[in-house]
Order: C-alpha cells, then structure tokens, then sequence
C-alpha cells in the first residue's frame, strides 16, 4: 500500500469523524433551542433567565463548532476524493517502473535485432542481450495494471502487458532462427512496432513525457 492509498483512508477517516462531530453538534443546536422554548413559555423567573442566557452560548457554540466540522469535514473529503481521482488517471509507482523498464527493453531488442539484420552485430553478444531482454519482457505475464485505475486505463495498461508478454515469448522461441531466417527477424521487427503502438497509447492516456524516457536512456 503506497503513501496515497493511507492518505486516502486517512483522510476518508476523519471525514467521517468530522460529520459525526458536525451532526452531534447540530443536534446540540437543536434541543438547546428546544429547551430555550420550554423555559420561555414555562416561567419568566431569574433563575429562568439565567438558564437561557446559559443555554443561548449552548446553542450558539454548538452552530459554530457544528459547522467548522461541517466546513473541515467536506474540506478533507475533497482533498480524498482528489486523490482517488489522481490514483485514477495515474500510473501507479510500480506501473511507472513497469512502464519505464518496458521501454529500455523494447530500444534494447530492436537495437539488436537491427544489427543483425544489417549483419553489423556481434551475434554472441546480440544473442546474450536478445536472451536477457526476452525473458525479461515474458515476466510480464504476471503484470497487472493497478486495480485503482479507471476501468479505461487497466485495458489500455493491461494490452501492454499482454503484448510485451507475448513478444518475449515469441521471439525466445525464434532466437535460435534470428540471424538465419530473415523472415523471423522481419516478424520480430515487425512484432515490436506493433508493441510501441501499444506503448504510445498507455503513455498518452497517461500523459508520460517520451521525451524524459528517451533522455535517461
């Protein structure tokens, strides 16, 4: 549980502590009032007088400390709903690295890939990082977008994942074909496009600058 998701229970928290205040108070308000009344018809005695004056600060402290915890109450329930929407339309910190990581692999592969290709490529080094860069892109089989995302940005997520998945997969099954079989080599080429379209779509949604990936390469 990351800091925003305690920040949001948190805040939910005394929300909910804040109306439970502002409610208590107001019927404070209410049954002062209610008493001043009974009083006031009952007798105009001193003594009476006194209990008035008495229950008038009574009811006069409780409207406005009712609707200071009213006021803090929707103050703090704003900042909380801020902060599901931005865990929405955000990536989350894990996501962000998945998404980061995903993006020096795909640059990595297609690098390689291209080298070979060209034939302008050390094929035992080339081999060694398609190796690293294949099974790392299969974990991501087991990656999940943030279930605190919209529904909208778990697919967008989620398609990316799959892909990169099913990239790394493909291509370490054709690893042992890359450099003699050129239309394997065109398929993976071809496959890693199609995997930045996916890639392009999460970081538009999410509006990630490419520019600040591209730059820490």
């Amino acid at each position: 549980m990351d800091i925003l998701q305690w920040l949001f229970i948190i805040g939910v928290a005394i929300t909910i502590i804040f109306l439970i205040c502002s409610v208590y108070f107001f019927i404070t308000f209410i049954m002062s009032q209610s008493n001043i009344k009974k009083i006031g018809t009952a007798s105009k005695q001193k003594k009476a007088k006194k209990r008035i004056s008495r229950l008038k600060k009574q009811k006069n402290k409780a409207l406005i400390r009712g609707i200071t915890c009213l006021l803090l109450g929707a103050m703090v329930g704003s900042l909380s709903a801020y902060v599901t929407y931005y865990q929405a339309t955000n990536l989350s910190t894990e996501d962000m690295e998945n998404i980061k990581d995903g993006f020096y692999y795909l640059r990595d592969l297609e690098k390689e890939l291209e080298g070979i290709q060209k034939g302008k490529t050390d094929e035992e080094k080339a081999n060694q990082t398609i190796n690293f860069v294949v099974t790392s892109l299969a974990g991501y089989s087991v990656k999940k977008a943030s279930t605190l995302n919209t529904i909208d940005g778990q697919r967008v997520l989620n398609r990316y994942y799959q892909g990169m998945s099913e990239l790394g997969i493909n291509v370490s099954r054709k690893s042992a074909m890359l450099s003699s079989d050129k239309s394997s080599l065109k398929e993976a080429l071809s496959d890693i496009q199609k995997i930045k379209n996916y890639e392009k779509q999460v970081l538009t949604f999410y509006k990630v600058d490419k520019s600040v990936l591209e730059s820490k390469k």
